[in-house]
């Protein structure tokens, strides 16, 4: 089941960065220029599957990318090794860059367990217009988005949400488009009801429908988000690839 969605998953990493999937066995760095028509609007992204490395950079800074020793190739992870000096090089040009991460990607290895819901709670699938009534709050962004993202806005696509007695929602894990055959889930608990199981709930069901629709339910979060981690693990999902992304910075 691993092997069947990691060659997904592989296959859009592959095309999101703009190198050969190969990249990711040979055990060394691999620079490349990021697609014009790439999904996501990186200035650079560093990833790995474990074994090699791939750092894929807007055209603009293709040649810095490429002037800078990086040695062994898993040091492109290290902020002061490749982020921070693009950063830096961005200001000197007059472009402002921020760097995030890295994080952690998950994605199947077994099928989800069906954790049973609380007393008291029920878990209903929701669309956009439901969204748009809490969107503004943030008190679910991470499973619906920042208000007024243009780019998380055209890849939202539905969520489930565990209801409690009173009818207002508790706990939700809403769907991203994450490419071809993928979407992401992302998780959001609201702070009175943490800890009594509503993530494995939301997550576990989410994971159950995505696969039962043929696609491939993936999830991301830091390596020192410990209790995301624990929830994936329990989903039936595990790590695959680990991420790093320089941005540019909005309004500035």
């Amino acid at each position: 089941m691993f092997a069947q969605h990691r060659d997904r998953f592989v296959r859009q990493l592959a095309e999101t960065l703009g190198c050969d999937p190969a990249a990711f066995e040979t055990d060394m760095l691999t620079v490349v220029e990021r697609p014009a028509a790439s999904r996501e609007p990186f200035i650079a992204l560093v990833a790995t599957l474990g074994t090699g490395t791939v750092l894929s950079v807007d055209a603009r800074f293709f040649d810095f990318a490429r002037s800078q020793t990086i040695e062994p190739h898993f040091r492109a992870f290290h902020s002061a090794a490749f982020a921070q000096p693009l950063v830096e090089e961005g200001k000197a040009r007059g472009i402002a860059l921020a760097w995030r991460g890295p994080n952690l990607a998950f994605i199947p290895a077994s099928a989800p367990p069906e954790f049973v819901l609380p007393d008291g709670f029920e878990a209903r699938s929701v669309g956009r217009e439901w969204r748009a009534q809490y969107l503004e709050s943030r008190l679910f962004e991470n499973g619906l988005g920042e208000p007024g993202n243009t780019y998380v806005e055209q890849f939202w696509r539905s969520a489930i949400v565990a209801f409690g007695a009173d009818g207002e929602p508790a706990a939700l894990a809403g769907t991203y488009d994450d490419g071809e055959g993928l979407l992401e889930i992302g998780v959001e608990v609201a702070r009175p009801f943490r800890g009594i199981g509503l993530a494995n709930a939301v997550v576990a069901r989410q994971a159950a429908a995505i696969l039962a629709a043929g696609a491939t339910p993936t999830y991301y979060c830091a390596p020192t988000n410990i209790r995301s981690q624990r929830t994936a693990s329990a989903c039936g999902l595990v790590p695959v690839a680990s991420r790093l992304v320089v941005s540019a910075v909005k309004g500035a």
